[in-house]
This record gives structure tokens, C-alpha cells and sequence, in this order.
């Protein structure tokens, strides 16, 4: 009885939050005498969310995403996680910044829902750091070395604030 008491207290700690959606993040960097200028994002989702989405984002069943339905997504998907901060958090002199996306474009590569966007700066690369994750943790986003297009050098970090877990972008 013991057990089962301790198994119905602590079961729901593991179970409390957990990611729900996996995103690939790929980043090309564009830079220019040793300041960032621009990195293009291309968010990846994960094969189940993918189905999902599609599902609905493909209003035409065409297995493309047209003009109407890309706007349709933005409006009513990407436009929400401004209140996230789409989850980035851009660190300039270690000052956070809002995340201003540009040039939004979503379509359908391999089966797969995929964002792509740009954030533009213009800052010098010791200035900046990126930090993308989730707080909620309801999203996971992975950010690896190779993932990452740049000609400046560059370190990729875990950020573990014991409540949610991402990853630091950093340039040399």
C-alpha cells in the first residue's frame, strides 16, 4: 500500500510537462566585416506534428502549402508565438531583445511542416547571443553544431534552467 500511496504522489511530477512538439532548428548566418546582419531560421517539425498540421494546413489537399494557406498559418500559428518570443530570446551586450521576424514562409519538404524566417541585425558578433527553448516545455527546440551555416565561428550551448532546456548560440 505503501508503494502504490508514494507511486500516486510522484507519478504526476513526471507526468506534469513534457515537450509535445520536436523542432529542427537550422540556422544560416549571414555576416559581413565581423557583424551578424541576418540569420535565416528554418524550423523542422517533427514527423507526428507534421501529420497533424498538414491536416489541417493543406485546405486543398494538394500536398503543397499555397499563398492563401501560408497566410492562413501565419495568421493563426505563427503570428500567436510573438507572446512567446517565438521562442528566441536574442541577447544584445546580455540585454534581451524582441524577436522580429521577417519573410515568413511555410511549406511541406519530405513529409515534414517546415517555417523559415529571418531575423536581421546588425550587431558585432561579440555583442549577440541567441538563446531558443520553450519555457512551457510543451516545444522542443534542437539546435545542433551542424545544423548551423556561418562563416564566422561560432559554439552552440545548452541552456539549463532547471525549469525548461534549450540551446545558446554563440559567435567567436
Amino acid at each position: 500500500m505503501k508503494k502504490l500511496t508514494y507511486i500516486f504522489f510522484i507519478l504526476p511530477l513526471f507526468l506534469f510537462a513534457h515537450p509535445h512538439t520536436f523542432l529542427d532548428v537550422y540556422a544560416n548566418v549571414k555576416s559581413e566585416n565581423q557583424k551578424i546582419k541576418s540569420i535565416n531560421f528554418k524550423w523542422i517539425f517533427d514527423d507526428m506534428t507534421s501529420q497533424l498540421l498538414i491536416m489541417e494546413f493543406d485546405q486543398n489537399m494538394d500536398g503543397k502549402i499555397d499563398k492563401n494557406e501560408m497566410e492562413y498559418i501565419k495568421t493563426n500559428y505563427f503570428d500567436y508565438l510573438k507572446q512567446f518570443n517565438y521562442y528566441t530570446n536574442i541577447k544584445i551586450e546580455n540585454k534581451s531583445q524582441f524577436a522580429k521576424p521577417i519573410n515568413f514562409k511555410s511549406y511541406i519538404e519530405n513529409m515534414r511542416v517546415v517555417y523559415q524566417f529571418d531575423l536581421n541585425f546588425n550587431y558585432d558578433k561579440s555583442k549577440i547571443k541567441i538563446e531558443l527553448y520553450d519555457e512551457d516545455m510543451f516545444t522542443a527546440l534542437v539546435l545542433k553544431k551542424e545544423f548551423i551555416t556561418s562563416k564566422i565561428k561560432y559554439k552552440v550551448s545548452d541552456v539549463d534552467n532547471d525549469i525548461y532546456f534549450g540551446y545558446r548560440l554563440e559567435f567567436e
